[in-house]
């Protein structure tokens, strides 16, 4: 064997530490020997080799038991503490423990050493050795006698320096620590732990290393036997294996609980989202049920802050010019009250610069600051549509709160809902008022009507009764002297003359009367009197006065009337206009040679 006599893993002129490789390794410590397998050395002197006849019967003992705990599934705590006790007592040795590795690249200073509460007399001594691995004692079992490690978390730089060496699946086996070059550090540790004799076989599984099992003898020197070394690699094996399998464990309790808590932060935004969502659609249905645009804000503002929870809510309004604004609505849990309060523009350049580019702004200001409502969060929305700004709707919280992005979303969409039942109730306003001129309009044609047909009838009164006299007055003369002085063609031309006179006065004094008529009618304050009447004889009472302007205008009236009918109910004064404006009109317009056709029937309904 070729080795560096300095060297702590392999020497093969002291038997009483041999290294059991998977492939060799650089040597640690020395300076440039390079360590080579050793097997089983010869015995040495004083040392005590423990082939017990049992040993076989232990080993299958401490698997079976190590193996029913892991298929239990049994704690990993539970296993690795009775996989110690059972190697402690089947093998007879005074310590054994399991330590993990944390970290092997954690750093902690050298005098970290000690042992947590317990620190060793010793400690003192390593204050300036270099920083090393942090290894934490999660199992142990030993004699009363001697000092536990159990829960400590040791410092121990040779064991970072070996993690690679372990991590290859090698072990370190050491008869006598007092026959073996160790480092400083290692032999400080033996001595604080009183250790004689040392086993250290790495704890692998899937070529990751978990930690080491240490089998220490404290009262006296110890050559392990072969088989006792296979039977702590199997043991080893196993509970790298259920270090393994409790790593998976947490690994899938975190992912577990990770899922677990992603799932209920999303099924608590999604109730938030829904809560929200009906929220906006609350106040959507309210506020555009409505056409009143104070109602409408009023509505906006006061549900927003309720499911907010803000302290204020207002809603400003920008007048044409977009110059000023104007506090149209508040809803606030304290004074003051800002109804009314008008903000020049041009005041707050960048505030409202933004919120002209459609962008809300969030910001804060101190209580120094010479505006009513000072030291605290505010949040402007603008209100706007395709048509332009209307305004901003604005909410307050203390200083030290913040509205969070989805609560701008939201106060956005009610903005913009706001901007639509604004214009829609301004529109609204708008026709209103058109109507409202129209309805006035229409009163002032009325009264207008009313008044000049009322100035009508009287001077058409006068003529009527002029013409009357002046007829009398001529037949009391025709009478007497001058109806020798006139011709028969002369007295019948001042005959028709005077009817045309009575017939142009009565039809103006109709068209007076329904003038009127047709006034009281819109104004809906002529009651309606219909009367039963025979159809077919009325109608030949009313054809009377036209068959001589028919007969004059060389026209031909062909009268069909349906015998039998029932009596008809209408209103007569009505009907007889209607009559006789149709029957003017067609005499009116007929040709000289063309027939006007009257005609009664039945009309009956869905046929």
């Amino acid at each position: 064997m070729t080795a560096d006599q300095s060297s702590p893993r392999a020497n093969d002129h002291n038997p009483s530490h041999y290294v059991h490789e998977v492939s060799p390794p650089p040597a640690r410590y020395g300076q440039n020997g390079v360590a080579t397998p050793i097997l089983i050395p010869d015995i040495p002197n004083g040392a005590h080799w423990n082939r017990e006849p049992s040993l076989e019967l232990s080993a299958i003992q401490i698997y079976e038991a190590l193996i029913q705990q892991i298929a239990s599934g049994a704690s990993l705590q539970t296993v690795m503490a009775g996989a110690v006790d059972n190697i402690r007592q089947h093998l007879g040795v005074d310590r054994v423990l399991i330590g993990r590795w944390r970290d092997p690249s954690v750093s902690r200073p050298a005098n970290a050493l000690s042992m947590d509460a317990e620190p060793s007399p010793q400690s003192h001594q390593c204050q300036d050795v270099e920083p090393g691995g942090n290894m934490l004692i999660e199992a142990e079992s030993l004699s009363v006698a001697y000092l536990p490690t159990l829960g400590k978390r040791q410092t121990l730089p040779w064991l970072c320096a070996d993690y690679a060496f372990y991590a290859q699946g090698n072990i370190e086996v050491i008869h006598d620590v007092e026959a073996v070059m160790l480092s400083a550090l290692q032999q400080l540790w033996f001595d604080a732990l009183q250790v004689k004799s040392s086993a250290t076989i790495p704890l692998i599984s899937r070529q990751h290393l978990y930690g080491v099992l240490v089998v220490q003898q404290c009262k006296c020197q110890r050559c392990w036997a072969l088989e006792e070394v296979e039977l702590l690699k199997r043991l080893a094996m196993q509970l790298a294996i259920a270090i393994e399998q409790d790593a998976l464990h947490q690994q899938v309790h975190h992912l577990t609980t990770q899922l677990n808590a992603s799932l209920t932060e999303r099924i608590s935004h999604l109730r938030q989202s829904l809560k929200f969502a009906e929220l906006v659609r609350h106040v959507t249905e309210r506020i555009r049920d409505s056409l009143d645009e104070e109602h409408i804000l009023e509505t906006a503002t006061r549900e927003l802050a309720k499911a907010l929870e803000v302290d204020r809510c207002k809603i400003e309004l920008y007048d044409a010019t977009l110059e000023t604004a104007t506090v149209a609505y508040e809803y606030a849990i304290r004074p003051p009250n800002c109804m009314g309060l008008k903000r020049c523009m041009a005041d707050f350049p960048e505030l409202y610069e933004s919120l002209f580019q459609h962008q809300p702004v969030q910001f804060v200001v101190p209580a120094s600051s010479n505006l009513q409502l000072g030291d605290m969060t505010r949040l402007a929305c603008p209100i706007f549509d395709d048509q332009g700004l209307v305004g901003n709707l604005w909410l307050f919280r203390p200083r030290d709160e913040v509205f969070h992005r989805w609560e701008v979303r939201i106060i956005q969409q009610i903005a913009n809902e706001c901007a639509i039942a604004i214009r829609q109730a301004r529109l609204y306003e708008a026709s209103q008022a058109q109507v409202r001129e129209l309805e006035r309009l229409s009163q002032l044609k009325d009264d207008f009507l009313k008044t000049i047909s009322h100035e009508l009838r009287t001077p058409l009164s006068s003529i009527i009764l002029g013409v009357q006299t002046l007829e009398k007055v001529l037949d009391q003369f025709l009478e007497t002297s001058i109806r020798a002085a006139l011709n028969t063609q002369n007295e019948r031309t001042i005959r028709r003359l005077f009817q045309t006179l009575h017939t142009e006065c009565h039809r103006e004094s109709k068209l007076i009367e329904d003038l009127l008529t047709f006034c009281y009618l819109e104004a809906g304050t002529d009651a309606l009197m219909p009367v039963s009447i025979d159809l077919n004889q009325w109608i030949n009472d009313k054809l009377a006065p036209f068959q001589l302007r028919i007969q004059n205008q060389q026209q031909h009236l062909v009268v069909d009337l349906m015998d039998n009918l029932p009596p008809l109910k209408t209103e007569l004064a009505y009907l007889e206009r209607i009559f006789s404006e149709l029957l003017n009109n067609a005499c009116k317009y007929t040709p000289q040679g063309e027939t006007i056709a009257i005609a009664t029937s039945i009309i009956y309904p869905n046929r």
